[in-house]
């Protein structure tokens, strides 16, 4: 259930750090410690934790849009899974492969392209909420 919750949190302040209303510290340290924190509550803390934070927030401040010239999803979530590297080498490339088609993939197919919806709301939630539960799992 924390895992749940946590998530829903994560889609939330993903989208907040989107939004214009807000700044995007909201995105890049609020989902990082909401991760961190339920991370160490379930699996037990680890000062591994700290550093790995900060490889999570370093992975959340860029799109990579000035390597690849535009937003590039599918390498974003790679770098995210691959911010549990400290946590576990084995599970952070499986956390990366899935991260990097969950974004890729959620990039292209979101519901809000089907139904017209608010694309950014949708989106942003959806990679902040997959980015939490991977994470955790």
């Amino acid at each position: 259930m924390i895992s749940l919750i946590s998530s829903v949190v994560g889609g939330i302040l993903y989208r907040m750090g989107g939004s214009d209303k807000w700044d995007t510290k909201w995105r890049d340290i609020g989902v990082p410690l909401i991760t961190c924190t339920t991370y160490g509550i379930v699996h037990g803390w680890s000062w591994l934790l700290l550093p790995t934070f900060g490889l999570m927030f370093g992975s959340l401040t860029t799109y990579w849009d000035w390597l690849f010239k535009d937003d590039n999803f599918w390498f974003s979530g790679l770098i995210v899974g691959l911010s549990t590297l400290l946590l576990s080498w084995q599970l952070a490339l499986i956390k990366a492969g899935v991260l990097c088609l969950a974004w890729g993939l959620w990039h292209l197919y979101h519901p809000s392209k089907v139904w017209k919806w608010d694309g950014a709301q949708v989106e942003e939630f959806g990679r902040g909420y997959m980015t939490v539960v991977v994470w955790l799992s």
